[in-house]
Formats: structure tokens, sequence, C-alpha cells
């Protein structure tokens, strides 16, 4: 198994920004939340590349994000619909 070295991490997290920033606001706790994904794929895959982490943190971290602003939608129109 091979080790994921410091820049590849690094590497890795920059290209996260640059496929994700627009999804998630800077600054947000969602990066935070990225950055623990991003590790447990690297202890849970040790033998996958940076590219696959890459990849597989995006996915979870754009599944994550889009359900809560759906679920933040769903709870704005339901108060809508109670203040008429």
């Amino acid at each position: 198994m091979r080790k994921i070295t410091a820049s590849e991490l690094k590497r890795v997290q920059q290209q996260f920004v640059r496929d994700h920033g627009s999804l998630i606001p800077r600054g947000s706790e969602d990066w935070d939340r990225a950055d623990q994904i991003t590790a447990q794929l690297m202890e849970k895959n040790p033998s996958w590349s940076a590219e696959q982490i890459l990849e597989a943190a995006g996915s979870k971290m754009s599944d994550e994000v889009i359900t809560r602003q759906r679920q933040a939608a769903a709870q704005q129109i339901s108060e809508q619909r109670r203040a008429y």
C-alpha cells in the first residue's frame, strides 16, 4: 500500500477547491467537512491515488451540500405555506 504524501494531499485539496469552490462558500464549515472526508478516505483507502480520493471526496461533499440545500429549500417552502 502506498501512502499519500503531503504534497499529493495539498494538490488534491487545491484541485478540490478548483472543482467545487463554486458549490461550497468560502469560509463555511463545509471546508472543514471536506478535509474530514478527505482524511477519512485516505485512512480507509491508503492504496488509492490522489485522483481517486479527489473524485470520491468531491462526490460525497457535493451530495452532502446538495442534500442540505434541498432540505433548506423544502423548509423554506413549508414555512411560506404556513405563512399563508
